[in-house]
């Protein structure tokens, strides 16, 4: 079950990094995709924190999770900070995006 876990929080990150890799020139898109690497990272990091102490190195995935665990804790509320923040620049550009709409498809305004 914790693989299964591995695996999917695995494809959060890459999916964050391929959005913002080819994100081209749209800024909330790019914003967006760092956000979900970050959410990933940090989801990862305090799975390992909650699960590693009981892993033993030799059993399944526990080789992955030991040496997450013993990292300081400040790293985790680092990237919850870096995911609000980073949502909060994603909301701001999505707005920006929004407001400008008409003038960028040739509307009136």
């Amino acid at each position: 079950m914790l693989e299964g876990l591995t695996i999917i929080i695995g494809v959060t990150i890459v999916l964050g990094i391929v959005i913002t890799a080819t994100s081209r020139d749209d800024r909330f898109l790019m914003v967006s995709g760092m956000m979900f690497a970050a959410f990933g990272v940090t989801a990862l990091f305090w799975v390992a924190k909650a699960v590693g102490p009981y892993l033993r190195v030799s059993e399944g995935i526990g080789w992955f999770y030991r040496p997450l665990a013993n990292l300081p804790e400040w790293i985790g509320y680092a990237g919850i900070a870096t995911t609000a923040l980073l949502w909060t620049v994603a909301v701001a550009f999505l707005v920006d995006d929004f407001v400008h709409l008409p003038r960028r498809k040739g509307g009136s305004h």
